[in-house]
């Protein structure tokens, strides 16, 4: 048989242990009331969308071994002075004809830097380690936060629009960021 000795222990009989959840409804105390809920959120801010596709991420990375590429841009064409075809029929007994080859560019790729520099003071260095203030929580968080976005910026960099600089007209004279891949599969044409 249960002893029941005090009021708090016959409201645990009938209403459960949670007995705070026992109240009156004409004025409860809740965290909307003025001067009774103090939010504190924290030092770090949290980045809570990704906007940018990662093409960054994607794409292989390897470590720098040569300055570009020589490619062939046209095939080479016979002469058919000698009486040979354009395809390199000759007759029987023919003239050998002229030596041929094909159209050689170099394609220039030369490593581009890219920054996004940031800093902390030292007072907010130590009020990120010393203090309950709601600050930015010191060198380390805007560390973590400039690291994402630097990364957002690169894929705007990769994922611009070829159109955007052919809207200027002319030829194309480069830029400073890394070249949109974008550009890089386009045809002369679109550009």
């Amino acid at each position: 048989m249960v002893q029941i000795r005090t009021i708090d222990e016959l409201e645990a009989l009938y209403y459960g242990y949670n007995r705070n959840l026992l109240r009156k409804a004409d004025a409860p105390i809740t965290t909307s009331t003025v001067g009774v809920f103090n939010a504190i959120y924290g030092a770090y801010a949290w980045a809570q969308l990704n906007l940018e596709a990662n093409a960054f991420g994607i794409l292989p990375k390897y470590p720098w071994d040569k300055s570009g590429w020589r490619v062939i841009t046209a095939k080479p064409t016979l002469n058919t002075a000698q009486g040979n075809t354009a395809l390199g029929g000759t007759s029987e007994g023919g003239n050998i004809a002229e030596t041929v080859k094909p159209t050689l560019q170099e394609i220039d790729v030369r490593p581009k830097t890219a920054q996004l520099p940031f800093s902390a003071s030292e007072v907010m260095e130590w009020l990120a380690t010393h203090s309950k203030d709601d600050i930015w929580g010191g060198l380390g968080s805007l560390r973590l936060y400039m690291a994402v976005q630097h990364k957002e910026f690169l894929n705007r960099q990769l994922l611009a629009d070829v159109e955007v600089p052919a809207a200027a007209g002319g030829a194309f004279a480069g830029t400073k960021d890394f070249e949109s891949l974008d550009r890089i599969v386009a045809s002369g044409a679109e550009e």
